[in-house]
């Protein structure tokens, strides 16, 4: 850091969902991005992947909130696409409430706490986007 030199550590995660080994070598590092498939990800959207900081220095407000990416294209070209993963989440949420499922099966589905699924839900109300209860 000191000789302005960038670093690039391209690491893989263990099973348990983190990183393997000792912590130690991300001590030095501005950033640490982990990419992971979102929780209703399925094999025909291609690459599709949340990227979450888990270490952000220097990045302040929004900046460090993770985002949900995707590539998308047609015959004659493709470009990166992204939107917030708060965003992305609370659109499946509607979705699947409007299709019938009921908050604790939508927490489930996506993997997230009910009481995300009951502030999405309560947002969507507001907004005229769910008319269940």
């Amino acid at each position: 850091r000191r000789r302005g030199v960038a670093l690039l550590l391209v690491h893989h995660d263990g099973k348990n969902g983190g990183q393997r080994g000792t912590s130690k070598k991300e001590d030095l590092l501005d950033a640490v991005i982990q990419l992971s498939r979102p929780a209703d990800y399925e094999p025909s959207q291609g690459s599709r992947f949340v990227v979450k900081f888990t270490k952000a220095r220097h990045l302040v407000g929004e900046q460090g909130d993770s985002i949900e990416a995707f590539l998308e294209g047609n015959d004659t070209s493709v470009s990166w696409q992204w939107t917030p993963v708060e965003a992305a989440t609370f659109g499946r949420v509607v979705e699947l409430a409007n299709a019938g499922l009921k908050p604790g099966e939508i927490a489930d589905e996506l993997s997230i706490n009910k009481s995300t699924v009951s502030r999405h839900l309560r947002r969507a109300r507001d907004e005229g986007r769910f008319k269940g209860s």
